[in-house]
């Protein structure tokens, strides 16, 4: 087994999903390859977070989009802000 290979099956193999022939050949690449090892292990630091996960259905509801701005009322509004100002000058 090569390192592409031991990389494929170390998730499977953590999840006990190998058969007989595929898991003593990855063990077998792990107690000669560093690499490979150092990955396995960080994958199987990370698996018993995988198990806090609470994972549910998504919701049938669709996610709301912010409404667009209202051109009409921001004309509106600009007329309102000039007529109190009506020479151009604030303050």
């Amino acid at each position: 087994m090569d390192c592409v290979d031991a990389r494929q099956d170390i998730a499977p193999g953590l999840f006990g999903a190998l058969d007989d022939a595929d898991r003593s050949a990855l063990a077998e690449h792990l107690e000669r390859c560093g690499a490979c090892l150092a990955e396995h292990a960080e994958l199987a630091e990370v698996l018993p977070f995988l198990e806090l996960a609470q994972f549910s259905e998504p919701s049938e509801a669709p996610v709301p989009y912010p409404r667009a701005p209202d051109p009409r009322r921001a004309v509106e509004a600009v007329r309102a802000e000039a007529a109190r100002f009506p020479n151009g000058t604030r303050g």
